[in-house]
């Protein structure tokens, strides 16, 4: 058996070795890279080097060598969670779903809380808390950094825009089962940013969250679990559909089974064309328009049983133009904050969709300037009226809109809940978005660090006091 300093000396090897090839691969000799580390893979190593060695191939896409490497660490005794992360992340890549969510499951009952080192610029330091259940790690290649990451998916809203790096010194929790039952806040943690967005895929971590938090009524929470939980679908509509000016399509849960009678009842009362989707999922996965009962039955074929459905009355939302609007708006501490205002041939519009129209059509781009720069001349104060008064109805310190202001003034909501990204994709692009994009981060830091930096004991729940304002300026 090695002794330790055969283990160190070992250690510093592999070291040495991974950063002259960590150090080629920044420089952009990728083949260089992976030949100075090469050797490494054929080694026997210790648990410490193969974990060393497999965050490298994992950072510079060699995968297969990343689980290798990971794989064999596992077989020779314990390591950290944030591995447990890595080889979750490796699996989903795979397709092998399961055993990725198992993964992530392990991690976040060995490591429910952890704690971020203190550093001296931060504006303050808070508590994250995500979810283990029902969500994934995933591989994104990072233009900035030149590698591959990590990032957590799956019914969240993504902070890692939203908070620029270094201004607040995030300790994350994993919400799994009951795991965060004996778990304590650090004294110098006044906030808790609860970034669970989605009450059907969360719904039992909301509720170890929501205990949690019971326990630390000194902390200011953004995002109450329990007004989390209040989101669904359905739940907004049923929340909705009486607010002035506002049309909240009709919409109802369904679980398909053996004969689907209560599916088929269900969209006979909404009427066709129909929108269905999985309850749970986002950005337009599973989202179908239906035209029919024919193509609703088509549709339910390829679901398994057990599966629930949304399904809600479609709108049709084009302009005069032929054109479809997607407008979207965040909430924040109360605060109206436009994000976008988007236009595309078809019905179903996301923000890579920029692209196929808006690229090319400097009148679709001032369009989206008159919205981005003063969006109450450019909504109408009728429609102002109607969003502060689903902002109201949602009750969330941060959320987001996505809208259509009919030519008569009703606001129509596509959704409207927390699981929405904060991104600078299109920036470059459309470089007229980015000085609103940073005042979105600016009042989300804002929002967290306001409270945390306080000096009252009682530290008073402020986003909550702020939301409940009736007569906030509207941000551009």
């Amino acid at each position: 058996m090695e002794s330790r300093s055969q283990q160190r000396d070992g250690l510093t090897k592999v070291t040495a070795i991974l950063t002259e090839a960590e150090h080629a691969w920044g420089a952009g000799q990728w083949q260089r890279s992976q030949a100075l580390a090469m050797p490494l893979f054929e080694c026997q190593l210790s648990v410490p080097e193969c974990l060393r060695v497999a965050r490298f191939c994992l950072q510079t896409g060699n995968f297969e060598r990343a689980q290798t490497q990971f794989e064999r660490a596992l077989t020779q005794g314990p390591v950290h969670p944030r591995f447990l992360r890595d080889l979750s992340a490796l699996h989903w890549r795979q397709g092998n779903r399961a055993t990725a969510r198992h993964l992530s499951r392990r991690a976040a009952m060995l490591e429910p809380l952890a704690r971020a080192p203190r550093t001296a610029n931060a504006r303050c330091a808070a508590l994250r808390i995500n979810a283990a259940e029902n969500c994934h790690h995933m591989l994104r290649w990072n233009e900035d950094l030149g590698i591959y990451v990590r990032r957590l998916g799956g019914g969240h809203f993504a902070t890692r825009h939203l908070v620029r790096h270094g201004e607040i010194d995030f300790d994350v929790a994993h919400a799994c089962n009951d795991n965060l039952a004996k778990c304590v806040l650090s004294p110098d943690t006044k906030v808790i940013v609860n970034t669970i967005a989605c009450p059907d895929l969360h719904a039992h971590a909301l509720t170890t969250t929501a205990r949690f938090l019971e326990r630390h009524p000194q902390a200011t929470v953004i995002n109450s679990p329990t007004q989390v939980q209040q989101t669904t679908r359905d739940n907004n509509y049923q929340r909705m559909r009486g607010l002035d000016g506002v049309i909240y399509p009709p919409t109802t849960r369904v679980r398909i089974n053996s004969n689907n009678a209560e599916v088929y009842a269900a969209a006979l009362e909404i009427g066709y064309p129909l929108l269905a989707r999985i309850a749970g999922t986002q950005t337009g996965e599973s989202l179908a328009r239906i035209g029919s009962h024919e193509k609703l039955r088509d549709y339910l074929a390829a679901l398994p049983s057990g599966s629930e459905l949304y399904l809600a009355r479609y709108f049709d939302c084009r302009a005069a133009d032929g054109l479809y609007r997607k407008t979207r708006a965040f909430f924040i501490a109360g605060q109206f904050y436009p994000v976008a205002r988007l236009s595309n041939t078809d019905w179903q519009i996301h923000s890579g969709d920029r692209y196929r129209v808006m690229s090319q059509s400097p009148q679709h781009q001032i369009e989206e300037q008159d919205y981005l720069c003063d969006p109450e001349k450019f909504l109408g104060a009728d429609a102002i009226s109607a969003l502060r008064a689903i902002a109201e109805a949602i009750d969330l310190d941060f959320f987001g809109i996505d809208f259509w202001v009919r030519p008569d003034g009703q606001v129509i909501v596509f959704e409207a809940n927390a699981v929405m990204r904060h991104n600078f994709d299109h920036a470059t692009t459309f470089p007229y978005t980015r000085p609103h994009l940073e005042r979105i981060s600016d009042a989300f830091v804002a929002m967290v660090a306001g409270p945390a930096t306080s000096n009252s004991k009682a530290n008073p729940k402020s986003p909550q006091n702020l939301k409940n304002s009736r007569n906030l300026p509207i941000k551009p």
